[in-house]
């Protein structure tokens, strides 16, 4: 009788360890597919959801039929900013994030820095704060949905600011891939610092972010109603 209740108290055990286990498999497992921040200091919940709630996928439906996939930050009410690469030659566009889609409109256009800011009514709005105040060495979160999939938020440093057109593109070791483009470079307190744009093929350091600068004055000179309103090909 004894030894029947020991077994069953130890099975009992087991089930509670095992369910334990397969919770913290799953746990884990997400956030291996969300943030990839393993050899820096995770960013913390609150700015996990604060980039998720500024993140935007974009779907770009091409003349030919094609679909071009890539990533959109929301900038102003109802406004994002995304890479002219992404909107080449789109006929329609849409932003998506948690299964919702609004159709989204190009309202201006600056292709010597790949920015282009689109118009998407309905978008819940998330205030968000930008700085330009970076240093080399400084931790960055890179956050966008490689491959038209799921958000991701991988972490880095700045590894160089290179002075070009009054600002400082930003070089990173930040990862991000195609589909990512078009996504935010963020600081610690998730305050937005540039858009994720071009990458060397090697990646590594080699990952490049233009300025919040260049995005404060596309969203000044659409509000001004100067901006360009066409996108071809672009970088």
């Amino acid at each position: 009788m004894d030894h029947a209740s020991n077994r069953g108290s130890a099975n009992k055990k087991n089930l509670v360890n095992m369910s334990l286990s397969t919770t913290l498999r799953t746990i884990f497992a997400y956030f291996i597919s969300t943030c990839g921040c393993f050899s820096l200091a995770d960013p913390s919940p609150d700015v996990l959801a604060k980039l998720h709630s500024t993140v935007f996928k974009i779907s770009s439906e091409r003349g030919s039929g094609t679909i071009q996939a890539g990533s959109a930050v929301l900038v102003a009410d109802g406004k994002l900013v995304t890479n002219c690469h992404v909107l080449a030659w789109a006929k329609k566009s849409q932003v998506i994030r948690d299964g919702e889609r609004w159709p989204a409109k190009l309202i201006a256009a600056d292709q010597e820095h790949d920015l282009c800011l689109l118009a998407a009514p309905g978008v819940p709005f998330v205030a968000t704060a930008t700085t330009n105040q970076l240093q080399i060495g400084q931790e960055v979160h890179a956050a966008g949905y490689p491959g038209g999939g799921s958000f991701n938020v991988s972490c880095g440093v700045v590894r160089a600011l290179h002075s070009y057109d009054s600002a400082n593109v930003i070089q990173t070791n930040a990862n991000f891939a195609p589909g990512a483009s078009g996504g935010g470079l963020f600081d610690g307190d998730g305050n937005l610092v540039g858009i994720l744009t071009f990458r060397a093929i090697r990646g590594g350091d080699f990952h490049f972010v233009m300025p919040v600068d260049w995005v404060n004055e596309l969203v000044a000179r659409a509000d001004a109603a100067e901006a360009e309103r066409t996108v071809a090909a672009a970088f």
